[in-house]
């Protein structure tokens, strides 16, 4: 499991939260925050091509399921 960086997402949007424009200081805080979280991609599906294109190794790799009925404990 990867808990991948916002700035290395292929789409820079992906974590976006506003759409007006910031100022210097808003933007300095939003990149600090962006660099300093990962983020875990999931799907419903096992075979989504989606996610084995941009998040396994040529297409190699392996499934870990999850019961999403199941409870969450912290």
């Amino acid at each position: 499991m990867r808990f991948s960086p916002p700035g290395e997402f292929n789409d820079t949007f992906d974590t976006e939260y506003s759409a007006r424009a910031p100022d210097p200081k808003e933007r300095v805080r939003r990149l600090k925050f962006r660099s300093s979280r990962g983020i875990l991609c999931l799907t419903e599906t096992a075979d989504d091509p989606s996610m084995w294109v941009h998040y396994a190794h040529n297409h190699t790799g392996f499934v870990v399921g999850f019961d999403g009925n199941a409870g969450f404990v912290l």
